[in-house]
């Protein structure tokens, strides 16, 4: 039996202990991402086990990854979750996948970023076979993974780290940045946990030298997850970039994980959340459980 519930907007599942997880699990690698036309890769993380051909995992991943991508596009939701399998007959054959768009690019961007995604991993291009592969790219991510554990990863969190712009360790300027860029990303993850969408932008000013200097912020949540669990994982984002010593300083940057996103700069950047669907499912389509931890 196959299933298909979408939990795109729908909050309450998530571990309570995501800021733990996170701050220690967390691996975090830098890169530059691509351009909105042509789907960056920023992480590729392929499990160790394997999967055979013609097996029913490999028709759960072949029918899922397809539906899941192409109805997160259709319904224009910036995220969405589903699973396919009977995990209580058989738990080795249950598929779970996640998809998520990044609100900084176009709905039609992330359209293709998805396609683009789920067909390399059909085709056999990234992560041949295995049980559990995660892709970030600059536009989109997209998950999947087997339903009773997940195994293979070594962390589960992983995320792309990007830190650019000017530096101003030692600077007179360093102190109002971080505190304009601490109030501002505190500020959006209020924003974020109250809005449909779970995401939000907006843009602050700091003092450098005698005129002033625009910071521009934007943040968002896998949209299945409690407020208060959006609010943890955007929390510890933002105090990773404050304490992190090649962070801290840094006018720009961007930090990934499987379950949330901020980005930050003195540049200023699209903001396409309002592209994105608003709109709450209805109860029936919540049935499901959060990815396993």
């Amino acid at each position: 039996m196959i299933h298909l519930g979408f939990l795109a907007m729908a909050p309450g599942f998530m571990p309570r202990r995501l800021i733990a997880f996170l701050l220690i699990f967390c691996v975090l690698r830098r890169g530059k991402g691509g351009s909105t036309t042509s789907p960056g890769q920023q992480n590729l993380l392929c499990g160790s086990q394997k999967y055979e051909m013609g097996s029913p995992y490999d028709d759960h991943v072949r029918w899922l990854l397809p539906n899941l991508t192409e109805s997160v596009i259709k319904d224009g939701a910036i995220s969405g979750w589903a699973d396919a399998g009977n995990v209580a007959s058989d738990p080795g054959d249950g598929v779970g996948c996640v998809a998520m768009c990044y609100a900084d690019h176009s709905r039609e961007d992330c359209a293709q970023c998805l396609r683009y995604v789920a067909g390399r991993f059909l085709q056999g291009k990234a992560c041949p076979n295995a049980r559990n592969a995660t892709a970030f790219y600059d536009t989109c991510m997209v998950w999947y993974y087997q339903l009773s554990t997940v195994v293979g990863f070594g962390y589960l969190y992983v995320a792309f780290r990007s830190d650019l712009g000017l530096d101003l360790t030692g600077s007179q300027e360093a102190a109002s940045f971080w505190k304009k860029r601490r109030l501002l990303l505190q500020d959006l993850s209020s924003q974020a946990i109250a809005s449909k969408q779970y995401a939000a932008a907006s843009s602050t000013e700091y003092g450098y030298g005698s005129a002033v200097q625009s910071i521009y912020g934007l943040v968002q949540c896998q949209r299945f997850l409690s407020r208060e669990n959006c609010s943890s994982c955007l929390k510890a984002l933002a105090l990773f970039v404050t304490i992190q010593p090649s962070t801290q300083n840094m006018t720009i940057g961007a930090v990934k994980t499987y379950w949330c996103y901020i980005r930050y700069g003195t540049e200023k950047f699209a903001d396409y959340i309002s592209e994105y669907m608003a709109t709450l499912p209805s109860p029936n389509d919540a049935w499901a459980t959060a990815p396993a931890m």
